[in-house]
């Protein structure tokens, strides 16, 4: 993407908001950019801009060869089999009157030629991908823990053999126990499928685990990018600094870190926001 901004207008005579502001980012095939920051910074937005769900004020968005900014529900809706999303509340996107079953082999009756048994077998394969057994398959999500729902959310994701995957908050709705087996199944399908992923999260140490390059966004822009182990061991930006001091100490006595101040967080100083 290339400088992409979006605003969006007050509500009852509030000012206008500058969710994204004038944005360039690229994401290589084959691996996970991270895009962090604190609630309202404007990291979702961006990523719905990728994705063609919201359409952008200003600048060009191109994934896989195609250019999103301006295309068509027409246009897009072929393109959805390349690109999909896992969502942070699995509960919330599965449909509660489908059974598991059902949810997964959705997509495959857009984006695919599968017959009846092919689908069958496509779901049953991706069940297994996930490491899900197939007793499941006439469960409803609320029979599911939420583990189970965010790797029946990741199957359906899967399903059409996409290539692009935005995940958003994938694992901070589910338990800390959980989190790892859903994070190391994510890393393990990207190795398996070359796919290619941009992760939205606040989570300091899931973008640690799984992202190649981190994107840290305040109030609407980019204000340091690059290598994740570079920018999380050596940030240079006040901003990325006090994110990383915010993490939780092991002493709760331990004060955390203030917000840096206007000054230290001026954009003056144009930061690089391509990898």
């Amino acid at each position: 993407m290339e400088h992409v901004s979006k605003r969006f207008a007050g509500r009852r005579g509030a000012p206008d908001v500058l969710a994204v502001d004038d944005v360039s980012l690229t994401v290589e095939r084959g691996q996970t950019l991270g895009i962090v920051g604190e609630s309202g910074s404007g990291k979702s937005t961006l990523a719905r801009i990728m994705l063609g769900l919201i359409e952008a004020d200003a600048g060009s968005v191109n994934l896989l060869g195609r250019r999103i900014t301006g295309a068509t529900r027409k246009e897009l809706r072929p393109w959805r089999a390349d690109m999909q999303i896992i969502v942070q509340n699995a509960s919330e996107s599965l449909n509660p009157r489908m059974q598991v079953g059902e949810i997964v082999a959705e997509p495959l009756l857009l984006h695919s030629d599968f017959d009846k048994i092919g689908r069958e077998e496509r779901v049953r394969d991706l069940l297994f991908a996930v490491r899900l057994d197939a007793d499941i398959l006439l469960s409803y999500p609320h029979q599911l823990s939420g583990g189970q729902q965010q790797r029946v959310n990741i199957a359906r994701a899967i399903a059409t053999e996409p290539k692009f995957v935005l995940l958003d908050e994938p694992t901070s709705s589910l338990d800390v126990s959980v989190r790892g087996e859903v994070l190391q199944l994510l890393v393990d399908l990207q190795r398996s499928s070359q796919l290619t992923y941009v992760m939205i999260s606040h989570d300091l140490p899931t973008i640690r685990h799984v992202c190649d390059h981190v994107a840290v966004m305040y109030q609407g822009r980019i204000v340091e990018v690059g290598a994740a182990a570079r920018v999380l061991q050596e940030p240079r930006h006040a901003y990325t600094k006090y994110l990383l001091s915010a993490e939780l100490p092991v002493d709760p006595r331990t004060p955390l870190a203030p917000l840096p101040s206007d000054d230290e967080l001026d954009f003056s100083g144009d930061q690089e926001s391509r990898l």
